[in-house]
């Protein structure tokens, strides 16, 4: 793109400036809320030893809230998500996940039904990452040791979800294993446990309460084989095999290695 020239942008587009790449980000949400979908992906720079993370700004038609959502995963688990109401807070978050070197020759862009065509789109995700990250590698985030707890991940992502459960086919005789959310007639959830074989059950008003009465139990529940667990939460924003391993992380500190068996 030559910087000198304007984009030419629809009329209802905000203008962009060609030497002022920030202008860029009002642009961009613009053309989130009226495209099906839309996607900004990059990778962290690359380290000797070290995998790259991947991010990545999607947006579309499906999201019926917020209208972006911002990714950082290591080898498909997890660093950092949440949901944005613009595009510059969805590059935030992406800035504050932790030790993320941003690569610029990594970056990618793709728009389907949007009022801009494809080799605008990339123009103006490129503006944004240079008003974000700079022109070359960025050193940003926070220290390893802040990452996001898996707790906290999943509290936001079943926020999302219209339903979640957690379930698992294998457990010892007496124990169960169970974790399901019911609709409150006034909005939100209350979540509701199984753990054992006969009908006692728990209750809790956030999956991180749930959590800690699971973790305070003196009679736990016993899974034999991790790979039995189902999660479902159909509008979370999360993919099953980065569900699953939060999951994982989260019953690993929950029940321990005493209830949480590894297959030999």
């Amino acid at each position: 793109m030559n910087r000198r020239t304007p984009l030419t942008l629809p009329p209802d587009i905000p203008a962009v400036g060609p030497d002022k790449p920030a202008t860029a980000l009002a642009a961009l949400d613009a053309i989130a809320v009226r495209c099906k979908s839309m996607f900004i992906t990059f990778a962290s720079a690359p380290a000797t030893g070290a995998a790259r993370m991947q991010a990545s700004i999607e947006a579309g038609s499906r999201f019926l809230k917020d209208p972006l959502c911002a990714t950082v995963n290591l080898e498909g688990a997890s660093v950092t998500w949440g949901w944005a109401k613009t595009t510059r807070e969805a590059f935030a978050l992406i800035k504050g996940a932790p030790n993320f070197h941003a690569d610029p020759d990594t970056l990618g862009a793709r728009i389907s039904r949007g009022p801009v065509n494809p080799t605008t789109f990339r123009d103006l995700a490129r503006m944004a990452f240079v008003a974000t990250f700079g022109v070359g590698p960025a050193a940003t985030g926070r220290k390893a040791t802040e990452l996001v707890d898996p707790v906290v991940q999943l509290e936001q992502a079943f926020a999302r979800a219209k339903r979640m459960y957690i379930n698992s086919s294998a457990t010892t005789l007496d124990s169960a294993f169970n974790i399901h959310s019911e609709p409150l007639s006034g909005g939100g959830k209350a979540f509701t446990g199984s753990f054992w074989r006969s009908s006692r059950t728990m209750e809790a008003a956030t999956f991180g309460d749930m959590v800690k009465k699971l973790a305070a139990l003196p009679r736990k529940p016993t899974i034999t084989d991790p790979a039995s667990i189902v999660v479902f939460a159909p509008g979370c924003g999360l993919g099953a095999k980065q569900l699953k391993q939060l999951v994982l992380q989260v019953l690993d500190r929950a029940l321990g290695p005493r209830h949480l068996l590894r297959p030999s």
